[in-house]
């Protein structure tokens, strides 16, 4: 990822203002996996915003909606996520960040 840099000496930018650099991060992150998700397949990138968009749809209402068994749908997101993943760090070199919750199924425990 590109951080912010001065022109003159090509060292990065210092922020007095810690909470805008954070945003400032926040947005690169996001342009980056966007970017990433376009890079992908149809069908990964529908799962992908199947769960973790909008609707957040869990696994079984999107096994429901692909018409397999919950596993299968797990395994098809998990599958998506790694191929996201790919993208994501094949561009920019860093690591997306794992909160542990990538393929769970929110309704439950």
């Amino acid at each position: 990822m590109c951080w912010p840099i001065t022109e003159e000496t090509g060292e990065e930018i210092e922020f007095p203002d810690k909470r805008a650099l954070e945003t400032i991060e926040q947005d690169m992150v996001c342009e980056a996996i966007t970017e990433a998700l376009k890079r992908v397949s149809a069908s990964d990138r529908q799962l992908i915003e199947w769960h973790y968009g909008e609707e957040a749809l869990t696994i079984r209402e999107i096994a429901a909606r692909l018409g397999v068994c919950k596993s299968v749908a797990h395994k098809r997101l998990l599958r998506a996520l790694a191929r996201l993943r790919r993208e994501y760090e094949g561009t920019d070199g860093v690591s997306m960040v794992n909160n542990g919750d990538e393929g769970e199924d929110k309704a439950e425990g």
